[in-house]
Parts: structure tokens; sequence; C-alpha cells
């Protein structure tokens, strides 16, 4: 499985907007709902996540508060789907 990242900064935020529909669906929970996340949440630097994962790890310059955030929101938005 490939892993896949994104940093968001103020001026990333327009391009992952324009990414939101590349990010496919292995089937995990992090795949599914973490592009919207990133953009709900805007957690600072990278956020790691493989298909099939349910969490999101936090990479270069990544805050504990902000992988925590993207966690939280994916778990919410998993609750609400289900």
């Amino acid at each position: 499985m490939k892993a896949k990242w994104l940093m968001v900064t103020g001026p990333a935020l327009v391009g992952l907007l324009a990414l939101a529909g590349c990010v496919g669906d292995g089937g995990g929970n992090a795949n599914r709902y973490a592009t919207a996340c990133m953009a709900e949440v805007k957690p600072v630097g990278e956020m790691l996540w493989r298909d099939g994962d349910d969490r999101v790890l936090g990479g270069k310059f990544a805050t504990r508060e902000g992988i925590e955030a993207m966690n939280a929101c994916i778990d919410r938005k998993a609750a609400g789907a289900a």
C-alpha cells in the first residue's frame, strides 16, 4: 500500500480542496474522511495514512493536537455515516 500525505498550510488549503476528489476509497475511515477533515480541522503539518487505515499519523511538523483533532473528526464522520 502506498502512503498518502498532505501538508496543510494557508495557501495549500486551496490545493487540498482541488485534490479532494483524488483520494481513493481503500476501505479505511481515514481514507474516506481525511480530506474533508483536513479542510475542517486545518491541522498543522503533514497527516499520513494508508488505504485501509482508520487513523491518521503525524508527519513532518504535525502537532499532537492536530493529529488528535483529525482522528476525532474522522471518528465523528464515520459514526454519522453508520
